[in-house]
């Protein structure tokens, strides 16, 4: 529809923009702009009015309510339960809306998780540190990384709600992976922008693109910010291909059908999710379908 498309387009806006500015203007690498940003922290009542706001906009767009039903996490969910009992994770019957689209190697650690500690009990945790993360994004950005910017705490955490299409709402509804693996790159950051230690960050990326290689661009993070960081750079995007494309070898049924279910998400769907790259994929799929060459 054209309130969906607009919403896709100006959710993309928001989001390249945000990256610019980030890149142009928040980074700095000067021992003296490492210090930890001290300003006022929002009051308690600030907070619950915010919220208050951002539930009765959404009850407003959507009558039904908020109703939490973790989409992606579901998929996950199901793709684990199916590997667990010997069945082909990557199968979709053709009513279903959502299909698995990740490498081998995250449902075989899914898995792994969930018979060490049963999967009732590792979807639990997954949910905990999934809130975790979301929660915990604004913060890190305020503290850490958007030091130039006069926007407090609450501003940053009215931004993620309030963003076009209630982004902040939206991960919290879907329950998607790459919120965990957001936070933790950021989280791992952190430690190199104050110190220049970034081995943690370089293990969390490879960890990351593992089961999705779009994270890749966020190694401009220590080429910016980062001293000396080209080699080591050079290094974790390397691993992170190699990481990726071994597992064509390691579990070739499972890459196989993974290589198949993502080849009909793109090509014929054109969804590879709602960051910035999956946007502007969607766009231009939409594009090529309406104009093909």
């Amino acid at each position: 529809s054209r309130t969906y498309a607009f919403t896709q387009g100006l959710r993309f806006c928001v989001q390249l923009c945000c990256i610019v500015r980030f890149m142009s203007h928040s980074i700095s690498t000067a021992s003296q702009e490492l210090a930890v940003k001290q300003k006022p922290y929002p009051s308690l009542w600030a907070l619950a009015i915010a919220l208050a706001s951002i539930l009765g906009l959404h009850t407003i767009l959507f009558p039904g309510g908020i109703e939490f039903y973790p989409v992606d996490g579901r998929v996950y969910a199901v793709a684990i339960d199916r590997w667990l009992m010997g069945a082909n994770p990557y199968y979709s019957a053709p009513d279903e809306a959502m299909v698995y689209i990740y490498p081998p190697a995250f449902v075989l650690t899914g898995g792994e998780v969930a018979r060490l500690l049963t999967p009732h009990v590792g979807w639990i945790v997954f949910l905990t540190f999934h809130f975790a993360a979301v929660l915990m994004l604004p913060w890190l950005l305020f503290k850490f990384y958007l030091r130039r910017t006069n926007c407090t705490l609450l501003g940053f955490y009215f931004l993620l709600f309030m963003a076009p299409g209630l982004l902040g709402i939206l991960a919290l509804e879907t329950a998607n992976v790459a919120v965990l693996c957001y936070g933790a790159m950021l989280l791992a950051g952190s430690l190199g922008l104050m110190r220049n230690r970034w081995l943690a960050f370089y293990i969390v990326v490879f960890l990351a693109c593992s089961i999705k290689i779009t994270y890749l661009p966020i190694l401009l993070l220590p080429l910016f910010c980062g001293k000396k960081q080209w080699p080591a750079i050079l290094v974790c995007g390397a691993a992170s291909v190699a990481g990726l494309v071994s597992q064509r070898w390691l579990a070739p049924e499972l890459f196989n059908q993974f290589a198949r279910n993502l080849s009909s998400r793109t090509a014929r769907e054109g969804d590879v999710g709602k960051g910035v790259f999956g946007i502007l994929f969607h766009i231009l799929h939409k594009s090529h379908q309406q104009y093909p060459l």
